[in-house]
C-alpha cells in the first residue's frame, strides 16, 4: 500500500467516526501524493458533501470523473449535488451518465426520478421510479417517490398503494405518512387522513404544517374543538421559529 493509499484509508476510518474535518485533511494530503487517484477524489467529494460543502464536493467529484470517466459513483454524487442546488439540467446529465455506466442502479433511478418530478416531467419520472421498484422492491423511498409522482398524475388510489407499500418497509417515515394523508384528504377520506397526520405528528411534533393539515381534516369531520387546538399548536410552533 502506498503512502497516499494509507492516508486515504485512515481518512475513511476518520469519516466513519464522524471526524469529517480530519478526514478531509488526510484526503487532501493523500492527493498531494497521488493526484491521479479517482477513488481518493471521490472520497474527498463525499466528505465535503457530508460537511455541506457542496461547491467543494462538486470540485472533487469533477476531478474524479476527469481522472476516470467511468467512475459511476462520482457522476451520481455530482448529479445529487446539482439537484440539491436546483441545477436540474446538469443533475439530469450527470445522473443519466451514471445510469449509462450502471443501468438499473436503484439509487440513481430514484434521484433522477426526483429531478424529473421537479421538472414536472411526470411520465419520465414514473418510468424511472417504476424501474427502481422493479430492481429494488425492498427500497421504501422508491415506492414513496413513485407514489408522489402518481399523486401528481391524479392517480390517487395507485399513489395510496405505493405509499402503503413504502410504509410497510419504513413505517416511521414522516414524509410518506404526510403524503399518504394528503392523498386520503384529496379523496375525502378524512378519518384516514387524520390517522396518518397523527402518526406523523407523533414522530415530528415540531412541524406546524402537520397540525394545520390535521386541523383541516378534523373540521371536515365536524370536530371543531380538536381542530382549534391543532391550529393553536401550529401557531405557537410558527411563532417559535420566527
Amino acid at each position: 500500500m502506498s503512502e497516499a493509499q494509507r492516508r486515504a484509508a485512515y481518512a475513511v476510518q476518520l469519516g466513519q467516526e464522524g471526524k469529517l474535518s480530519a478526514a478531509i485533511r488526510e484526503l487532501t494530503a493523500a492527493l498531494e501524493l497521488d493526484p491521479l487517484d479517482a477513488g481518493i477524489w471521490h472520497n474527498l467529494g463525499f466528505a465535503r458533501y457530508l460537511s455541506n460543502d457542496r461547491p467543494g464536493a462538486v470540485h472533487a467529484f469533477t476531478q474524479a470523473v476527469t481522472v476516470d470517466a467511468t467512475f459511476m459513483k462520482s457522476w451520481h454524487m455530482r448529479g445529487r449535488c446539482y439537484a440539491a442546488a436546483a441545477d436540474h439540467e446538469r443533475a439530469l446529465s450527470d445522473l443519466s451518465r451514471a445510469l449509462d455506466l450502471e443501468p438499473g442502479n436503484a439509487d440513481v433511478l430514484i434521484d433522477r426520478g426526483g429531478v424529473l418530478l421537479k421538472l414536472m416531467e411526470l411520465a419520465k419520472a414514473r418510468e424511472d421510479l417504476t424501474e427502481a421498484v422493479r430492481v429494488a422492491p425492498q427500497h421504501p423511498i422508491a415506492w414513496s417517490m413513485r407514489g408522489l409522482v402518481l399523486a401528481h398524475l391524479g392517480r390517487l388510489e395507485e399513489a395510496l398503494a405505493d405509499y402503503t407499500r413504502s410504509l410497510e418497509l419504513d413505517p416511521k417515515n414522516t414524509h410518506t405518512l404526510n403524503n399518504r394523508a394528503v392523498s386520503h384528504e384529496s379523496l375525502r377520506n378524512y378519518a384516514l387522513a387524520v390517522e396518518d397526520y397523527t402518526s406523523a405528528i407523533e414522530l415530528d411534533q415540531r412541524n406546524p404544517k402537520l397540525f394545520e393539515n390535521r386541523a383541516n381534516c378534523l373540521e371536515a369531520l365536524g370536530e371543531a374543538r380538536r381542530a382549534r387546538d391543532d391550529r393553536r399548536r401550529a401557531k405557537r410552533l410558527r411563532s417559535k421559529s420566527n
